[in-house]
């Protein structure tokens, strides 16, 4: 086996710390990066780094990461700081933790971009591009970041993108995302292009904690953000049946309720754990909530038997396609991380692959509503992935996580690099 291709299967290097004061978690980081010596990097090789910090060490973020680069020689990383970060099997959520994740790969098998330095357009002849895939940060609450994830979507071969986006450290102060040799705190998106191929195949599964009921249903009269009808009947009635029919469970006096005095319903708020996954087309099953955009009701007119959607700015409601009524369950949620994590190691082994590193974005909801902390969520995702063997994982909180071109809540989300 060629010495380059043995650089592509070892494993990522990795360090973590929370000194109380930063400057001695990087010198701590330093002297566990240091105790395992390394070869020199070949010169088809480039190396990336991935650095998550707690939030409390925002306003400390270029600091850092230069100090950082000074120490370990790695000139390029990826990352952002949240309320809780992921270090190897340790979780950091009330003390100021630093994670750092290096990993080598092909020569120009990664670009970093921002919103300022986009990533180049597709060929206009053949639209290819050399990038599939793309670990996108930044801030929550841009109005037009669904346009700008769009955007991102549209220069990759595969359009599918992945990550997290985190929220205020304060007011008027949002969290400093990395890409590459910059590490910004305007919120701008940002983060690194992956081209996958031999020493740089990237695996990105996501367990959502919404629980489908009932089945997909055709959309046949909508306007605007509204729909009328689902399979050519009230779109109400068919919600009713999958949410308070179908179960069983529901006391006489809810069903009594809903044939005599619906509004009351709507009133005290009985619709609104419900959320609907949308699908543009009618060829998906949508059995993988995972791979469609989730969104709650605004309304549900009790007369008209409307229901009204509330769409994240730039969304559209297609004429045509299908949604399919799902409820938030954090029993469910457990079960799907198991199940989703169980998937992806029977891919991988399956394929014969070496892992070499990992990512867990997890929401920052998931705590304590569906764990009662982030350690134990991510005792359990280790515990999941204990067939692949030993390897580094960081990762932070989220305030929404990013799939696909669109925005999920509640959910966990693994990445693993393989050879």
């Amino acid at each position: 086996m060629a010495a380059l291709e043995q650089v592509f299967q070892q494993p990522f290097r990795f360090a973590h710390a929370a000194e109380p004061a930063w400057v001695d978690s990087v010198e701590s980081i330093a002297l566990q990066l240091s105790a395992t010596p390394v070869p020199p990097l070949p010169l088809d090789a480039e190396e990336l780094g991935f650095i998550y910090l707690h939030s409390s060490l925002h306003a400390h973020a270029g600091a850092i990461a230069h100090a950082l680069r000074t120490v370990t020689g790695v000139k390029r990383w990826v990352g952002t700081a949240s309320p809780g970060v992921i270090a190897g099997h340790a979780a950091y959520e009330d003390v100021p933790g630093i994670a750092v994740m290096l990993g080598t790969f092909p020569g120009g098998s990664i670009r970093f971009f921002s919103e300022v330095s986009p990533l180049p357009r597709l060929d206009l002849l053949d639209r290819s591009t050399p990038w599939w895939t793309a670990l996108v940060s930044g801030h929550v609450g841009r109005t037009e970041a669904r346009e700008t994830l769009r955007h991102i979507s549209a220069l990759l071969g595969s359009g599918f993108l992945f990550g997290g986006l985190t929220g205020r450290p304060g007011p008027g102060r949002v969290m400093p995302v990395f890409t590459g040799q910059e590490s910004n705190a305007a919120g701008l998106l940002g983060g690194v292009a992956f081209r996958v191929d031999s020493g740089s195949r990237v695996h990105v599964r996501m367990a959502t904690a919404f629980q489908p009921m009932g089945e997909p249903h055709q959309i046949t009269e909508t306007h605007d953000n509204v729909i009328m009808e689902l399979d050519g009947k009230g779109a109400k009635s068919v919600l009713d049946s999958d949410y308070l029919v179908k179960p069983g469970n529901r006391p006489a006096e809810l069903l009594q309720a809903l044939n005599n005095a619906p509004e009351m319903l709507v009133d005290a708020g009985v619709y609104e754990p419900v959320r609907v996954a949308i699908s543009q087309n009618n060829r998906q099953q949508m059995d993988n909530l995972a791979d469609f955009e989730l969104t709650s009701l605004e309304d549900v007119e009790p007369l008209s038997g409307a229901l009204c959607l509330k769409l994240e700015e730039g969304a559209e409601l297609p004429r045509t396609g299908r949604v399919r009524f799902c409820t938030y369950d954090p029993e469910h949620a457990r079960g799907e991380l198991g199940r989703v994590l169980g998937l992806l190691c029977e891919d991988i082994l399956r394929e014969g692959r070496n892992v070499r590193g990992a990512l867990y974005i997890s929401s920052r909801h998931r705590v304590p509503a569906i764990f009662p902390s982030l350690a134990d969520e991510l005792f359990r995702v280790r515990q999941a992935l204990t067939p692949l063997g030993a390897f580094p994982m960081v990762g932070y909180q989220s305030e929404a996580e990013l799939f696909h071109d669109f925005h999920h809540h509640h959910a966990g989300m693994v990445t693993l690099f393989t050879d």
